[in-house]
């Protein structure tokens, strides 16, 4: 589950709030309102048909409804009963720090090249916690949780991000709860229920424990070069209805 954002207006702050959404800290001392849209990255160069690793039905272009509406749930709704009107988005290279349990980097490794494909963004396992710009950590007070804490920049793009994993996490869930909150920092934030074959669903109704081919289609339609971080959800959703048709289509061939 990735935190929720506090909505003032079309000014949006990221905050850390709990699954109960009671707020419980700041990610830091300054929150950034966003008040410009910023510049994304370009379109990834590898075809959607190319990316391995994907699990699920490939939709098909009957599905453009479906995807479209799933696409703002994920990224405009909140688990907290609240809106977003921005786009978030990352517009730079990661660099992970990994923390303090061994077996993060090997699992990183095994999920990073398909989000690699799906977005453009080349993710890097680093030893400096001064160039990180996501960390792995273990907070004491919750040691069977996984969530993401995140910054943002005020052009819209992802500043930084946090993910914990407790250090009491099941073993045989470990990489689906970094899969689950990597992909979902990446700006699908929320768990849904508006389809089935996807990752990012409850975890009392989970239907799938990897990305799906519709998980891949959000990624890739939100990491075009058309959606530009910090877009209004006004202007933005008309160019992901065209995106996800066209995703649709070269899936269908």
């Amino acid at each position: 589950m990735a935190g929720c954002k506090a909505t003032d207006g079309t000014q949006e702050r990221s905050i850390y709030i709990s699954p109960d959404c009671a707020v419980l800290n700041t990610f830091s001392d300054n929150t950034v309102p966003v008040v410009r849209s910023g510049d994304a990255l370009p379109t990834p160069a590898v075809s959607i048909t190319e990316v391995g690793g994907l699990a699920g039905p490939v939709p098909s272009p009957s599905r453009l409804d479906e995807l479209v509406s799933h696409f703002y749930s994920l990224m405009f709704d909140t688990e907290c009963n609240g809106e977003r009107h921005l786009v978030l988005k990352w517009s730079q290279d990661i660099y992970i720090k990994s923390g303090p349990a061994h077996d993060v980097p090997s699992r990183l490794n095994a999920i990073t090249p398909v989000l690699e494909a799906l977005t453009g963004i080349k993710f890097n396992l680093i030893i400096s916690r001064k160039r990180a710009n996501i960390e792995i950590f273990e907070e004491p007070a919750y040691p069977f949780d996984c969530f993401v804490l995140y910054q943002n920049k005020p052009d819209g793009s992802f500043d930084s991000a946090q993910i914990q994993m407790g250090k009491n996490y099941p073993a045989s869930e470990r990489t689906e709860c970094l899969l689950e909150e990597l992909s979902q920092i990446l700006g699908p934030f929320n768990d849904v229920t508006t389809i089935k074959d996807t990752l990012w669903r409850p975890l009392e109704l989970k239907t799938y424990h990897s990305l799906t081919w519709s998980d891949a289609v959000i990624l890739r339609t939100l990491y075009d070069a058309r959606i530009r971080p910090g877009m209004h959800r006004d202007v933005a959703m008309p160019i992901v209805r065209v995106i996800i048709g066209e995703l649709l289509v070269e899936l269908n061939r």
